[in-house]
């Protein structure tokens, strides 16, 4: 890695040296070999003006333990503001507001991405989902639709057709529950969207 330079020569750093000086020329010529690669490391949150939504939401998980949860959502965010409309970028940034612990954006994200694909299966389980722990069962079986048919497409991950069968099944058990559809016990009304 290219660290700086010394009058002629630059100053190399790789695992095993620290500081090796290697001539321009000489430098040039190797790096010529080499393709001419290089690498810019950005702060989370800054993009790469070349960068595609999916390579975006790759690097966060490769980078997830090492930039932070603070750094995953910051770098979310602004895959968010450059393509608003990115399935992927929609569903990797509800489901990490989900797991910081903010609700409200997962479910507005879960919903924008409903609305621009509304066969995002993933999707609307996540949003019936979240909207089931509020207490909103109308809400949620709005949002499920009819995601939780018994003919699920056979190409449908496991994974997915098992969280989508049992979300069905917890609607099904909120709607006969004798408490009336969309509130909760006493006097406070869940926030139903």
């Amino acid at each position: 890695m290219l660290v700086g330079y010394d009058g002629d020569d630059l100053i190399l750093r790789s695992e095993t040296e620290q500081r090796r000086a290697e001539s321009y020329r000489r430098f040039t010529r190797s790096w010529e070999r080499g393709g001419r690669w290089s690498m810019v490391a950005l702060p989370p949150g800054v993009l790469p003006a070349s960068a595609t939504a999916g390579e975006v939401v790759r690097a966060v998980e490769d980078a997830r333990t090492s930039i932070g949860r603070d750094g995953v959502m910051r770098t979310l965010d602004a895959a968010v503001a450059r393509w608003p409309a990115d399935p992927l970028v929609l569903f990797a940034s509800a489901d990490e507001a989900y797991a910081r612990g903010d609700p409200d954006a997962a479910i507005n994200r879960y919903r924008s991405l409903t609305v621009l694909d509304p066969d995002h299966l993933a999707a609307r389980n996540n949003l019936a989902s979240l909207l089931l722990a509020r207490g909103c069962a109308d809400s949620a079986e709005r949002a499920f639709g009819d995601a939780g048919g018994d003919a699920l497409a056979p190409e449908v991950a496991p994974q997915i057709a098992a969280a989508v069968k049992d979300t069905a099944a917890r609607i099904a058990r909120a709607r006969a529950d004798s408490r009336p559809a969309d509130t909760m016990a006493g006097d406070e009304a869940p926030r139903c969207p």
